[in-house]
């Protein structure tokens, strides 16, 4: 993705921060939350199984090796091509929204929660790694400000 000035948008510096990857980011380190709390199979199955695991897999989000899954928090090494973030989105959303966040005090879907997360803290941040923190503290039951 190329932003205005005509860099890359994933750069971790600079004044462009784009609302796409901070939701992104949350949704994927949601993701890993929900698949290390859970039955990784389970929640790929509930959001529509082989489809959504293809995609993951193909854009290099989710990895597996014999039965044991790995999910790729850093958005830089995913597989890119073209409408690389849109199959990723969809994908993300449907798990988000077809399983729950279950650790913290309020249960809620994870879409819910990554929702909540953005209501609150978008244009609280003026750096991707200032947002990294606060998401990674917020998925811990933190209050997000770090």
């Amino acid at each position: 993705m190329v932003g205005q000035n005509g860099g890359d948008s994933e750069s971790t510096e600079g004044p462009i921060l784009y609302m796409e990857y901070v939701d992104l980011e949350a949704s994927v380190l949601v993701f890993e939350r929900m698949m290390n709390e859970g039955d990784p199979e389970e929640i790929i199955s509930n959001a529509g199984g082989d489809e959504i695991e293809e995609t993951l897999l193909k854009r290099e989000v989710l990895m597996v090796d014999g039965d044991n899954y790995y999910v790729e928090t850093n958005i830089s090494e995913w597989k890119k091509e073209y409408l690389w973030m849109v199959e990723v989105e969809i994908a993300l959303n449907k798990i988000l929204y077809k399983n729950k966040v279950t650790w913290c005090e309020d249960v809620m879907s994870g879409q819910r929660f990554v929702d909540n997360y953005f209501s609150r803290y978008w244009d609280e941040f003026s750096t991707r790694e200032d947002y990294r923190e606060s998401i990674i503290d917020y998925i811990d039951c933190g209050s997000g400000r770090t």
